[in-house]
């Protein structure tokens, strides 16, 4: 599969920015025995545009499984109000924040629950409430919840992009194979590390590692402002952005270079907006960096050792994604539609409307949504979009702007 990702209604999709310090943190100490990591399961995971996993269980009496997206980004696990409603599960309110793009609320959690995966039940969970709408809109495929720290803290997860699947390991010492990298890891319910990036200055810091986010790159005005590592006269386009709660006005630009352990990025896809709610936990932090650029790695989450093993997989050199259009596209019933188009976007100024059923892009007719998003991505002039909206044929050119 690729994932180029058509920077469209995104980082709404920020669903991951999800900071709920909820559960204590796990660790091995010297007076604790040391033992092997030992095979638990294997599951199998459908790859979304970007880079997003997303897995199928059940909760508590749920009678068909479940999709949950696998969500370093999410500082415990969650369920959707809607999801959660139709198993009627009962709603408990609390004092405990939960913190989004958008907005900052007291959260509701429906406690003491069992999470069933294949082979794998894990009891006494505690999930919090969100409405994951939005995320489902996004990604064309109903989103019943989000698989966070509650559940990665217990084990080692290997997560294999290539064959789209994770194996879950009981924690212990466990040997990682050769030609990767392990990244050491901060754990306060969410994974931070430290990454050099460079523009017009070189800056060190820590990042959030959230496999969650449809973003390779995004930071916060103020750590721009205070760092001022980037240049000022950088090519950015206004775009917008909604979250949990709300949302938000972006800058996406582009900087020079993201050095991540021992590998390099260049000229790497930007999103910088401010952070009202502080989700990026700046001055601590500068920012997040997302699973467009994560999902290049095939990953060993391992939080009992605070350590995640990075190891180059067949996405590494994949084309990061430049333009911006403002639609989504996607498939049902062997037909491709346009959908989420954005206010004041390319595509709304086109003229193209949600419904619309893509025939083609450019010379492109193969009705293959992946090869029409390559297209959409790698296209820095016009787009010529073949299109039936009811019963008429209609040719609309789309003017993609771009950050290069």
């Amino acid at each position: 599969m690729k994932n180029h990702k058509d920077y469209n209604l995104f980082f709404a999709r920020l669903y991951c920015v999800v900071v709920c310090f909820i559960m204590p943190l796990i660790g091995i100490t010297q007076a604790e025995e040391i033992t092997k990591a030992s095979f638990i399961t294997r599951i199998p995971f459908t790859l979304l545009d970007g880079g997003t996993i997303l897995l199928k269980a059940t909760v508590a009496n749920s009678p068909d499984s479940l999709n949950f997206v696998l969500d370093t980004g999410c500082g415990g696990i969650s369920l959707d109000s809607t999801t959660a409603e139709r198993l009627q599960l009962d709603e408990i309110k609390t004092n405990k924040n939960i913190v989004g793009l958008g907005q900052k609320k007291k959260g509701s959690f429906i406690l003491h629950q069992t999470l069933y995966l294949k082979n794998l039940a894990v009891d006494s969970l505690d999930f919090h409430i969100n409405d994951y709408n939005f995320l489902s809109l996004a990604k064309g495929v109903k989103v019943d919840g989000i698989i966070g720290y509650s559940f990665l803290k217990r084990f080692i997860v290997k997560v294999d992009y290539d064959n789209q699947q994770i194996e879950v390991w009981k924690p212990g010492e466990i040997k990682y194979p050769k030609g990767g990298y392990a990244l050491g890891l901060y754990l306060d319910n969410m994974p931070m590390f430290e990454a050099n990036v460079r523009d017009k200055t070189a800056v060190k810091t820590k990042f959030f590692f959230d496999t969650g986010a449809d973003v390779s790159f995004m930071i916060s005005e103020k750590f721009v402002k205070d760092s001022s590592f980037l240049k000022t006269n950088k090519r950015a386009i206004a775009v917008p952005a909604e979250g949990i709660g709300g949302g938000c006005d972006m800058k996406f630009s582009t900087v020079a270079k993201l050095e991540v352990g021992p590998y390099t990025f260049k000229r790497v896809p930007s999103f910088i907006f401010d952070d009202k709610y502080n989700v990026t936990r700046y001055p601590t932090l500068g920012g997040i960096i997302g699973n467009d650029l994560l999902h290049r790695f095939n990953l060993i989450i391992n939080y009992p050792y605070a350590e995640i093993y990075l190891t180059p997989n067949s996405y590494f050199n994949e084309p990061f994604d430049y333009v911006y259009t403002g639609f989504k596209i996607f498939t049902t019933n062997g037909q491709t539609f346009v959908d989420n188009i954005v206010k004041d976007s390319p595509a709304e100024k086109a003229g193209l409307q949600n419904g619309d059923v893509l025939l083609g892009v450019n010379n492109n007719f193969s009705n293959n949504v992946d090869q029409y998003k390559n297209e959409i991505s790698a296209s820095h002039a016009s787009l010529k979009m073949s299109i039936l909206r009811g019963s008429q044929l209609k040719t609309i050119v789309v003017s993609p702007q771009s950050i290069l």
